[in-house]
């Protein structure tokens, strides 16, 4: 038996909690041509402000704190590898 992969979903419907998901962001203009001209991106973003400790409205940002206003869809992460194997 085969697990289904996890189906898209509008962001609206994303936890915002900290919890880092999946999303499909369009690709910034400023990057260039990418081959097959995809004009999206699959990154992980988490929704907070800029740093945890600074004053500021949230937002969908990255692990460098990048923000993506163009946000659509996403799927949740898959477990993070353990530090050590079981």
């Amino acid at each position: 038996m085969t697990a289904r992969a996890a189906e898209w979903q509008p962001i609206d419907s994303a936890t915002r909690d900290g919890t880092p998901n999946l999303a499909c962001v369009r690709r910034p203009e400023e990057h260039g041509p990418w081959p097959g001209d995809s004009t999206w991106w699959g990154v992980v973003v988490r929704w907070q402000s800029y740093h945890p400790n600074a004053e500021g409205s949230k937002t969908w940002r990255d692990w460098n704190g990048i923000r993506h206003q163009s946000v659509r869809w996403w799927v949740p992460c898959p477990g993070f590898c353990p530090k050590e194997k079981p």
